[in-house]
C-alpha cells in the first residue's frame, strides 16, 4: 500500500517548474489584457507652477498631448478636465532658465478608472523665469477704416486711460502702452461710444485690472480751405450818369467750410462787389471790395481788398460796338 505524501510536500514538489509556469501565465494574462486596451488622445492645458515673485519669461506650450490607455468604455467617460497637467518650478528662487518634467495628476472621473495608463508629450519643458514686475501703462486706441467722406474724428477719450500690467521683468520694463482691439471708423458720421477690449499682444503679460475700456469719439464735418481765382468784381449802385473808366480787375477769394459745402460752392455774380451808391460825381476813388457768401461758408481772405478806379460821366464813356 502506497503512502500518501503530505500536501505541503506535494505543493513544493518541482517548484521551479511551477513558478515558471505561474509567471508565464501571469505574463500571458498581462499581455492579453494589454492587447485588449484602447488608446485615446486628449489636448489638455499645461499649468506652470512657480513662486509668487517669479513668472515665465519665455514661450512654452500652452497645451500638451495626453495619451490614455485603458478599457474603451472607461476611456469614453473621461474628459480633459479630469487631469491636472503641470510643470513644477516652485523650488527655483532666482531668475534663469530651468528644466522640469511634466506631471499628470488624476481627478474627477479619472480617479476611479483602472487600469489607466497616461503618457504626456512632451515629457518635460525648459523655460526662462524672470522676476514678476507690475507697472501702469497708457491705453492707445487702434483704429480701423476711414470716416465717411467729409467727416473726421475731431477728438476722443478712453476710460480708463491707463491700466496695470504684470509679467516678467524683461518684458514689462520695455512696455510703454497697451492698445485696444480695432475700433471701426468706416461709415461713421456722428459721435459714438463703444466698449472695446484691450489687445493681448503677449501671453506672458497679463492685465491685473480691467481688460476693457470705454471709447468715446466726437465726429465733426471736415473743415477744408479753398482758393477761387478769377472772380469778376461786380459794380453795385453805380449812378446812371456815371461810368467806370476801364474794367474792374479779376479777384481771388479764399474760403473755409465743410468739405461738402465748399466742394459745391459756385460764386455768384455779386459774390465780390464794389458799392457805388454813395458816389454822385466823377473822380478818382479807392473803394473796398465787399464779399457776400452763404452762412455756411466763411471768408478768410479776398484779394484785392480795395480797388482804385476812375469814374467818368457816362456820356464820355467810349461806345461799345454791338
Amino acid at each position: 500500500m502506497k503512502s500518501k505524501k503530505p500536501l505541503i510536500t506535494r505543493l513544493v514538489a518541482n517548484w521551479p517548474v511551477k513558478i515558471l509556469s505561474l509567471a508565464a501565465a501571469v505574463i500571458l494574462f498581462m499581455l492579453n489584457r494589454i492587447s485588449t486596451l484602447d488608446e485615446r488622445y486628449l489636448q489638455v492645458p499645461l499649468r506652470i507652477v512657480t513662486t509668487a515673485n517669479l513668472v515665465p519669461s519665455t514661450s512654452y506650450p500652452r497645451m500638451v498631448r495626453l495619451t490614455l490607455r485603458g478599457e474603451a468604455n472607461a476611456l469614453a467617460a473621461i474628459m480633459d478636465e479630469d487631469f491636472d497637467v503641470y510643470a513644477d518650478f516652485s523650488k527655483q528662487k532666482g531668475e534663469g532658465v530651468y528644466r522640469s518634467p511634466i506631471e499628470v495628476k488624476r481627478k474627477g472621473t479619472a480617479l476611479n478608472v483602472n487600469p489607466l495608463e497616461t503618457r504626456v508629450d512632451p515629457p518635460e519643458i525648459m523655460i526662462g523665469l524672470d522676476r514678476r514686475l507690475t507697472r501702469t501703462v497708457s491705453v492707445v486706441p487702434n483704429f480701423k477704416g476711414y470716416m465717411e467722406p467729409g467727416y473726421e474724428l475731431s477728438e476722443y477719450a478712453v476710460v480708463p486711460s491707463s491700466v496695470e500690467v504684470s509679467g516678467p521683468r524683461s518684458l514689462i520694463e520695455k512696455l510703454t502702452d497697451v492698445s485696444t482691439e480695432q475700433i471701426e471708423l468706416s461709415g461713421r458720421k456722428a459721435d459714438f461710444t463703444a466698449k472695446v477690449s484691450l489687445a493681448k499682444r503677449d501671453p506672458l503679460v497679463s492685465l491685473t485690472g480691467t481688460d476693457t475700456v470705454q471709447f468715446t469719439g466726437k465726429v465733426l464735418e471736415s473743415i477744408v480751405l479753398k482758393t477761387i481765382e478769377g472772380i469778376q468784381v461786380a459794380p453795385v449802385g453805380l449812378a446812371h450818369n456815371l461810368a467806370i473808366d476801364g474794367t474792374l480787375p479779376l479777384a481771388s477769394l479764399k474760403i473755409q467750410g465743410s468739405q461738402q459745402d465748399v466742394s459745391t460752392f459756385v460764386p455768384e455774380a455779386t459774390t465780390l462787389s464794389i458799392d457805388f451808391s454813395s458816389i454822385k460825381d466823377p473822380g478818382l476813388y479807392t473803394l473796398p471790395v465787399s464779399v457776400s457768401l452763404p452762412p455756411n461758408i466763411a471768408e478768410l481772405k479776398h484779394d484785392p481788398a480795395e480797388i482804385s478806379l476812375h469814374l467818368i460821366l457816362a456820356s464820355m464813356a467810349p461806345k461799345v460796338s454791338p
